[in-house]
């Protein structure tokens, strides 16, 4: 039986309402994009993808609105098996 496993991180737990709040100090409040992060407690490459992400996505350029965090992704047997 295998084991369950279990984070040792809180890496990618911040919610999307979280990033909203840090990109709103950015872009509207003209706070740097690092003192933004570091009092969110975020990572400022995170947030500076974040806002990119969010602007291409009102500027009508992408589909899918920003995401947050990890994406649940596949392994290649069921992705072969899918198709």
């Amino acid at each position: 039986m295998p084991t369950e496993y279990n984070k040792k991180t809180d890496r990618g737990m911040a919610s999307r309402d979280i990033y909203e709040l840090a990109a709103e100090e950015v872009t509207r409040r003209q706070k740097s994009l690092r003192n933004a992060a570091s009092s969110y407690n975020l990572n400022h490459i995170s947030l500076y993808r974040y806002i990119k992400n969010k602007k291409a996505y009102e500027s009508d350029k992408t589909v899918t609105p920003p995401s947050v965090g990890y994406q649940k992704r596949l392994s290649f047997h069921l992705q072969r098996r899918k198709n």
